[in-house]
C-alpha cells in the first residue's frame, strides 16, 4: 500500500468540529484511492485498529504511519481520538443508518464510494438540520 494522497487541512487530526464538519472531513479523508480499508471489529472501533499503514498492517488511526481508515477510523483520525467528537459523530451517523457501522463498512460488498457516499450524505443532512434550526449535529 502506497500513500497515494496528501489530507487537506480539515483532515487532519483535530481540525473538525462539528458533527457535518467530521463527517465531511472523514468522507474527504478516505475518498482518495487507496485510502480506504475494510478492517472489521465493533461499533465502536474497539475491535482492532482501524487504520493500515503502507505495508497493509493495522495501526491507530492517528498514528502518522496511518494510510488508510476504515469509516470508524476515518472519524477517529480527523477528531484525533477526541472522545467526545467521536461518539456524537456516530451517534448521529448510526441514528441515519439502520446498520451498524463496521458491517456498513466491512460487507464483503461494499464499496469505497459507498461509504463515502453514505458519509457526505449524513453530513449534509446534519448540515441542513442544524441549518434549520435543530440541535442535531451541533457539538454538545
Amino acid at each position: 500500500m502506497t500513500r497515494v494522497h496528501s489530507p487537506s487541512a480539515h483532515t487532519q487530526p483535530g481540525a473538525a468540529t462539528t458533527v457535518a464538519d467530521i463527517l465531511t472531513a472523514a468522507a474527504d479523508l478516505i475518498a482518495q484511492p487507496g485510502a480506504w480499508t475494510q478492517l472489521g471489529g465493533d461499533d465502536d472501533g474497539s475491535g482492532g485498529e482501524c487504520a493500515r499503514d503502507e505495508n497493509g498492517n493495522p495501526v491507530s488511526a492517528v498514528d502518522s504511519d496511518a494510510a488508510c481508515w476504515c469509516l470508524f477510523g476515518a472519524i477517529e483520525r480527523v477528531t484525533n481520538g477526541h472522545d467526545v467528537r467521536i461518539v456524537r459523530a456516530l451517534e448521529w451517523l448510526t441514528a441515519k443508518r439502520s446498520d451498524d457501522l463496521v458491517g456498513f463498512n466491512d460487507a464483503p460488498e461494499r464499496t469505497q464510494d459507498e461509504v463515502v457516499a453514505a458519509l457526505r450524505a449524513a453530513a449534509d443532512k446534519a448540515r441542513t438540520e442544524h441549518a434549520v434550526g435543530t440541535t442535531e449535529g451541533r457539538e454538545p
